[in-house]
């Protein structure tokens, strides 16, 4: 064990926060990632050529869905940190998996754009509370020193997920309709699910923890640091005033909102954009495409949390976002082939770690010790959005003039404003946490306050 240890200790890991039942929650959400958040983001991009030909609709139609999802979301993010200190992790986890099932029932039994519509809608919910705020609120109480190897660990799963159902699911599509494939889908949903809910405890130093009547009016009574940190753990629990009179907030929303409008929907579009580039057989080029990019989303997630944790996040933005700009020009001007198109969406990989994984652990560098769920919640109420107005906009263009160009152009401007906004919200997100200790008195400032007296 002790070698073990050393070993961990020589890549940079410290194990000093390591416990059973926080591995087994590491596990839990891991399943969780794997078989529902994946089959939740792939769900809309697949469904949407086969659902509009089903009901002769055009494709901005069936991706309105993606914008009432969104909507869903974003109302789900905005009392995400109320619902998750009422249900505990357990009940949070049950209804996420309980909405995204009934999601892919409604679409299998409706039969029509209306009731897809609302199946869509429903999902939105648990697509919001089975994503990256969740397994940022799960795993940091859990592990405080490793915060960023083990949420990496947790959010490969859905490109684990992507990777193995996004085939599975197109080529059900292909043989036997939407239909058999969405009762499939909810299978595999209500089954990775339910072993979450069975592995995944709730940490006793989650802030959002309940606790006992007498502790609730211990904190309620506090009026000072000091007195906050007798009732419970010494640190403010911000809400959504506090980071709302934060910059750094300001500026991880507009980002979230930026690559959910346009990278998450761009991705949604392959189908579309193959058909368009007039691929034979475009379903599973499209398929293979996202398959590949989920594929190397695992390590990409790996590696950003990695830079992330030894202060390179910069170089990781860099890297990422230059990446996904040779990705979109690829589509534009060099994508002849089938495997052209594979490779150009594989490399976009890095990219995606940023709505589901690197933004929220920017937060985590701005706010340090105050981070919390409320965060989070925020930040996945712009990604609602933004994901809401993109994703019926990425299929406008070919409704209105037959063509995916314009989508193309408007998601390469986009990765080039990603990566300006995120390095200058690594840079301003190095002074929050400083600036807030000052404000309420921790720390070295309220040492500083102390000698003063």
């Amino acid at each position: 064990m002790e070698s073990i240890v050393k070993i961990l200790r020589k890549l940079g890991v410290d194990p000093s926060d390591f416990t059973v039942r926080g591995m087994l929650t590491v596990v839990g959400i891991f399943m969780l990632g794997l078989g529902v958040f994946a089959t939740a983001n792939m769900a809309l991009g697949q469904l949407t050529l086969p659902l509009a030909e089903a009901f002769g609709v055009d494709r901005s139609v069936i991706a309105f869905g993606g914008t009432l999802s969104k909507i869903a979301g974003a109302l789900g993010a905005l009392v995400f940190g109320q619902v998750y200190k009422k249900l505990t992790l357990k009940g949070t986890v049950l209804m996420a998996t309980i909405m995204l099932a009934i999601q892919y029932v409604i679409i299998a039994v409706g039969g029509t754009t209306f009731w897809s519509l609302v199946a869509f809608f429903i999902g939105g919910f648990g697509t919001q509370f089975a994503g990256g705020t969740l397994i940022i609120t799960a795993i940091k109480p859990w592990f405080p020193r490793n915060v960023g190897i083990f949420a990496a660990i947790c959010g490969t799963a859905s490109g684990f997920g992507g990777q193995i159902f996004t085939p599975m699911f197109t080529q059900r599509i292909v043989d036997n309709g939407y239909a058999s494939a969405c009762w499939w889908m909810a299978m595999v949903v209500a089954i990775m699910g339910a072993v979450c809910v069975f592995l995944v405890f709730m940490s006793p130093d989650d802030p959002l923890r309940k606790r006992s009547a007498e502790e609730e009016a211990a904190i309620k009574a506090a009026k000072d640091a000091e007195a906050l940190k007798k009732a419970n753990t010494g640190i403010p629990a911000l809400g959504y005033i506090d980071f709302l009179k934060c910059p750094a907030s300001w500026l991880l929303m507009i980002m979230m909102f930026v690559a959910a409008g346009t990278l998450q929907p761009f991705i949604g579009a392959w189908h579309g954009i193959a058909d368009w580039m007039g691929f034979e057989d475009a379903a599973m080029v499209s398929a293979a495409a996202v398959a590949g990019h989920a594929g190397l989303l695992v390590w990409a997630k790996f590696i950003m949390g990695y830079l992330k944790d030894r202060n390179w996040a910069k170089f990781g933005v860099i890297f990422a976002y230059t990446l996904n700009i040779i990705s979109v020009l690829g589509m534009l001007f060099f994508c002849k082939t089938p495997e052209m198109f594979k490779f150009l969406g594989t490399i976009n990989a890095f990219a995606s770690t940023s709505t589901g994984l690197f933004i929220n652990l920017c937060a985590v560098q701005a706010f340090g010790k105050y981070n919390n769920a409320i965060i989070n919640g925020m930040t996945a109420f712009t990604f609602n959005i933004g994901r809401a107005v993109g994703l019926p906009l990425v299929h406008l263009p070919y409704d209105l003039w037959g063509s995916y160009e314009v989508t193309l152009w408007a998601t390469l401007i986009a990765g080039v404003v990603m990566m300006v906004g995120l390095l200058a919200a690594l840079k301003i997100g190095n002074a929050t946490e400083r600036a807030l200790d000052k404000k309420y008195g921790i720390g070295e400032y309220a040492t500083v306050a102390a000698d003063k007296e």
